[in-house]
């Protein structure tokens, strides 16, 4: 004998929705079936609430998942039903990290991928009717951020907003994009007694990827190009630098390089002016390592001779070629400024002698004694 299905309980807005369509009665299901025959309805009255809407949405998804129900009670079906759930979402998750379009493709279609996971997670749930969370998307971490000013993002045809202080430019890997937040007054007792300022925040599409290790692609708003450093130099990620970004550097030396804009990367010759800069850093860097030497021998009184060049590791051919080229006398004592004055590209050399000539003066203080045969250099 069939059985009576049990009275359907009233949604607790369903007397108004009725009330504003002009009926006195009516179940739930036959609004159901009105909202589906006539979507407008779900925005009228003006003042019904959003959740009968809502409900109606959640009574259509729930007809309208037969495998999902399926799936609850078939163990073999539940198998290859999550499977397919299962290939859903590793598509949505998936995508082509070794190139620039496959980054802007993930970028642009976040909110679909987004959307898939939601999904599948709702299927899930219909399936071992409980609430499953929806698995996160992982945040892209592919390509170096480059970073841009605001002429050169308008001469690339980005839209760029920028009225007073409250403005500000981020390279992103999403699509160009302007947001505006209006200003507003703050009122007190029918008084203005302040204002917010509005806020204008651009973000410009702007980022490389390293393909190889010679070679870099970027792409600054629509621009894409590629920057080829000559042997001897390569690209490589810096986490310590500027937004985690590019850094070029010369193979043979890691610890000097350079972080490239996007104006180096937008460059006529963009790979000799970036490894001109690079050598430049390198040059400051070494002088700066020497004057530092320098200072200290300075304060401590030191004098630098020609065995202190030997002991540094330099061989005696090259120390009497450098005395004979700047006019110095084997024979005497120099102080590490007026060495550095004549070092110009040496200066990592320098200091290296300065540092020899530091440790055998610490060495003679500490004896209270010094020894001549440590000052003679015999060519």
């Amino acid at each position: 004998m069939k059985k009576n299905n049990p009275a359907q309980p009233e949604h607790p807005t369903l007397s108004r929705f009725l009330a504003g369509l002009g009926r006195a009665r009516g179940t739930a299901k036959a609004v159901l079936k009105m909202v589906r025959a006539d979507p407008r309805l779900r925005f009228f009255p003006p003042r019904a609430p959003a959740s009968l809407c809502e409900w109606a949405d959640q009574e259509a998804r729930r007809i309208s998942d037969p495998d999902a129900k399926r799936a609850r009670h078939d163990m073999k079906f539940r198998r290859n039903f999550l499977a397919r759930v299962c290939r859903r979402e590793a598509k949505a998750m998936t995508y082509d990290a070794a190139s620039i379009s496959g980054i802007c493709q993930r970028a642009d279609a976040r909110h679909e991928r987004r959307t898939e996971l939601f999904e599948c997670a709702r299927l899930r749930s219909v399936v071992v009717n409980a609430e499953v969370a929806p698995k996160p998307l992982e945040k892209c971490m592919a390509g170096n951020p480059l970073s841009v000013t605001v002429a050169l993002a308008r001469k690339l045809g980005a839209t760029v907003i920028c009225r007073g202080k409250d403005a500000s430019l981020t390279s992103t890997r999403w699509a160009s994009n302007t947001v505006h937040k209006a200003g507003k007054t703050i009122w007190r007792n029918g008084k203005a007694v302040g204002y917010v300022r509005a806020e204008n925040a651009t973000y410009v599409r702007s980022f490389a990827l390293i393909v190889s290790p010679e070679t870099a692609e970027y792409i600054i708003h629509t621009t894409a190009g590629a920057v080829t450093l000559p042997p001897g130099y390569h690209w490589e990620r810096d986490p310590s630098g500027l937004l985690d970004g590019l850094s070029a550097v010369i193979t043979a030396s890691p610890g000097d390089d350079y972080h490239p804009s996007g104006e180096d990367m937008l460059g006529v010759n963009a790979a000799r002016e970036i490894v001109v800069k690079l050598l430049a850093n390198r040059d400051r860097r070494r002088v700066l390592r020497a004057e530092r030497v320098v200072e200290a021998a300075r304060a401590q009184g030191v004098f630098v001779c020609a065995a202190d060049s030997t002991r540094s590791g330099n061989c005696r051919i090259g120390t009497t070629s450098f005395a004979a080229r700047h006019g110095l006398e084997l024979a005497r004592h120099y102080s590490a400024p007026d060495i550095l004055s004549m070092a110009d590209v040496q200066a990592d050399r320098v200091r290296l002698v300065v540092t020899a000539a530091i440790l055998r003066h610490e060495r003679e203080m500490q004896a209270g004694v010094c020894l001549m045969s440590a000052h003679r250099f015999d060519e």
